[in-house]
């Protein structure tokens, strides 16, 4: 995915801050050469993880085996270093059960998930789910559960160790936050789950909208580190500008066409429902007289080709976005003109911590 669309997610995995509960399968499907493969996989990609109790940047694993039923092994209070959550970890194979065929993923994944609320703190919640046994009273009432697990802010992960069952197939899919399904057989597994967890340390406050894009080559999302709010009432321009940067905020960069494509599909509807001119981040610069927008630390960027501009009146200094006709939007300038305007965030991520945060999950 080309870098330009918006602010990239830090990728930084030692500035992560996460919790994260590992539910594995233990079942006779599961085979003691799988148990050495996910420990193996899960240990090499964690290590660059830093692991403590204590800390901003830091993060938690827990880790609970099922099959007919379910026991936690490693709780999030456990945690001192990586090496005593490895010590569990690599010994998931003694745990394996040849004459249990049965998957109790409902009661694993129920545990899992009280154990995130019950053992809180001020990370990021992530269950991943690891299964390649299927029988469907197992999974009964999976989907719903799951539903509520991600409304009330837990991303859900699964990793696929029989990929040739459609049946776990469709039920795992049907359980995972989009686009974070797995298959244990996909090349570069390792590295699609280390960005996938700083993918899901990415975040917006909750009545934000995170901008991402859908990548049908990879079948996956991207996440961008803009969290997009718009608020209604016709405001001054300089006004609204300030009123951004009061809360760390700027005046919507609206550099290309796919993050005007999210403005209007994804938050004008919500945020500004019937509104047909907002005010934008493009402004005349006092500096130099130049049409730019401002940058999250407070320097300008010089307007590109997008959006396209008329000519201004020498008077103008702020753009604004006029829906004219149907579905059709164009840039307008003016001076200083009285509109409802969208602020653009910094979201939280690897990087950038963020406290007492009430996570927007796009689920």
């Amino acid at each position: 995915m080309p870098n330009t669309y918006g602010t990239l997610c830090s990728t930084k995995t030692s500035q992560a801050w996460l919790d994260i509960i590992f539910i594995i399968d233990t079942a006779t499907s599961m085979s003691i050469r799988k148990l050495q493969q996910l420990s193996g996989e899960l240990a090499t990609i964690l290590k660059d993880f830093n692991f403590n109790q204590n800390g901003d940047h830091t993060i938690r694993a827990g880790i609970i085996i099922y099959s007919s039923t379910f026991t936690t092994l490693f709780e999030l209070n456990n945690i001192t270093n990586f090496a005593g959550f490895e010590k569990v970890l690599i010994s998931l194979s003694k745990y394996y059960d040849a004459h249990d065929f049965e998957s109790n993923v409902y009661g694993a994944l129920d545990a899992g998930y009280r154990l995130l609320q019950i053992q809180k703190s001020h990370r990021v919640p992530l269950i991943v789910l690891v299964s390649a046994t299927y029988n469907a009273l197992g999974f009964k009432g999976t989907s719903q559960l799951s539903k509520s697990i991600k409304g009330n802010g837990t991303n859900i992960v699964a990793i696929n160790f029989a990929p040739e069952n459609s049946d776990l197939a469709i039920a795992l899919q049907n359980i995972v936050s989009p686009t974070y399904y797995y298959v244990s057989t996909q090349d570069d597994l390792d590295a699609n789950l280390r960005y996938a967890f700083t993918q899901l340390n990415c975040i917006c406050p909750s009545d934000y909208k995170q901008f991402r894009l859908f990548n049908p080559a990879w079948n996956n999302y991207t996440n961008f580190a803009d969290c997009l709010s718009g608020v209604p009432g016709e405001t001054d321009p300089l006004i609204a500008n300030t009123i951004c940067n009061a809360n760390g905020g700027i005046l919507l960069s609206l550099t290309n066409f796919q993050i005007f494509n999210f403005t209007t599909d994804i938050v004008i509807p919500y945020d500004l429902k019937g509104v047909k001119k907002f005010s934008i981040g493009l402004h005349k610069s006092d500096f130099d007289g130049q049409w730019k927008w401002w940058n999250y630390d407070g320097s300008e960027t010089v307007m590109g080709d997008y959006p396209t501009m008329s000519n201004p009146d020498p008077n103008d200094n702020y753009g604004y976005m006029w829906n004219y006709k149907g579905l059709n939007w164009k840039l307008q300038t003016g001076n200083e003109v009285p509109l409802p305007y969208i602020c653009q965030y910094k979201a939280c991520d690897a990087e950038n911590f963020c406290e007492n945060l009430k996570f927007s999950q796009n689920n």
